[in-house]
This record gives C-alpha cells, sequence and structure tokens, in this order.
C-alpha cells in the first residue's frame, strides 16, 4: 500500500506548500513498517525556507497484550534524529533526540 498527498495552504500573512508521500508493508498481521517522506515549502513574513522530514515507523504484537512500536523521524533541515519506542505495559513511549551538527539554510 502506498500513497502520496500534497496541500496548500496561506495564513498568518505567509504560505505554505506540503507534499507528501509513503508506504505501508505488512508481511503478516504480527509486523507493519511504514515509511514517510514530508517537504514543506514555507514562506511566512518575507522569509522563505523549506523543511523536509523522512520518517520510518516499525509495529510489532505478538497479541492484543504484548506489542512494541518503534518511530524515527530525519529532519534534514536541522540535522535533527528524533526516536520514540512503546512497549506493552509502558504508559508513556521512551524518546530520545539527537542534534549534532544543527545547521539553517
Amino acid at each position: 500500500m502506498g500513497g502520496g498527498q500534497n496541500a496548500e495552504g496561506r495564513g498568518l500573512k505567509g504560505s505554505r506548500l506540503t507534499i507528501e508521500g509513503g508506504v505501508r508493508w505488512q508481511p503478516d498481521y504480527h509486523i507493519t513498517i511504514d515509511l514517510e517522506v514530508t517537504h514543506n515549502d514555507l514562506t511566512a513574513q518575507g522569509n522563505s525556507f523549506t523543511a523536509d522530514l523522512y520518517s520510518a515507523r516499525v509495529k510489532y504484537a505478538y497479541s492484543t497484550s504484548l506489542y512494541f512500536g518503534a518511530f524515527v523521524q530525519y529532519n534534514a533541515d536541522v540535522d535533527q534524529l528524533v526516536s520514540w519506542c512503546l512497549s506493552s505495559g509502558a504508559t508513556s513511549p521512551a524518546v530520545t533526540s539527537w542534534n549534532d551538527s544543527p545547521r539553517r539554510r
């Protein structure tokens, strides 16, 4: 299964164009893998910039009460990687963030 969409918007004295697409692969009922790419072209108060996001999500369910999920997202604009994991019995996800070399375009 795959998909994509684009959207345009105006507001706050600016505009935004978003193009996104993704694929989902589910080889069996236990595991699901999602991949997504999002490109944003933004203009606000006379400044223009882009933001590109890449994300991956893996879900594994042994049963309805024993499961694991992981999400990783990379923001190419600021060179930042964020991830979280959630497992059965957890009330909130464990979140980690890496930002080794921040940069502005």
